[in-house]
């Protein structure tokens, strides 16, 4: 069972021209929708398989559902070299301005300053990459982080 699992899953792996948004023509959300196809696709194809009837009869053909076992995204990767601004001004037409507010300042305006001890580096403006969570000072433990940022 291991054994089929894995030769499935290495089989959907396999790179595909359109996986980075970053190609001429081919849009992040072009990507997810063809994933979210093949998925849907895969998942009502049927294979043939004989059961026994009864002790000692023939035996008869059925049909059953393939299953598709896991769908793995890498979003990350997707939106790794998407324009943040670009990226912020997308969710316009959602409802509700708070949601707006937060995606367009998780999106937006963000920075990257590195710090060694005490001293704080420069502070340098990112203009692509995928926001990461917050770096935590080893005076904070993981599992209790300050409230500032585990607020957000």
């Amino acid at each position: 069972m291991r054994h089929m699992a894995l030769t499935r899953l290495l089989r959907v792996r396999q790179p595909h021209l359109c996986q980075h948004p970053h190609r001429r023509g081919c849009a992040t959300k072009m990507v997810l929708s063809r994933i979210t196809d093949t998925v849907e696709m895969h998942r009502n194809i049927h294979y043939h398989v004989m059961i026994g009837k009864r002790p000692g009869r023939e035996q008869q053909a059925t049909h059953r559902a393939m299953q598709t076992l896991i769908n793995v995204v890498d979003f990350s990767k997707a939106f790794d070299t998407v324009d943040p601004p670009i990226l912020a001004k997308r969710p316009q037409s959602f409802p509700g301005t708070r949601l707006k507010h937060w995606l367009r300042n998780f999106l937006a305006h963000r920075y990257a300053q590195a710090k060694l001890g005490n001293p704080l580096g420069k502070q340098y403006a990112l203009k692509a990459g995928v926001p990461k969570e917050p770096f935590l000072h080893h005076n904070h433990p993981p599992c209790k982080p300050p409230l500032s940022q585990s607020c957000w």
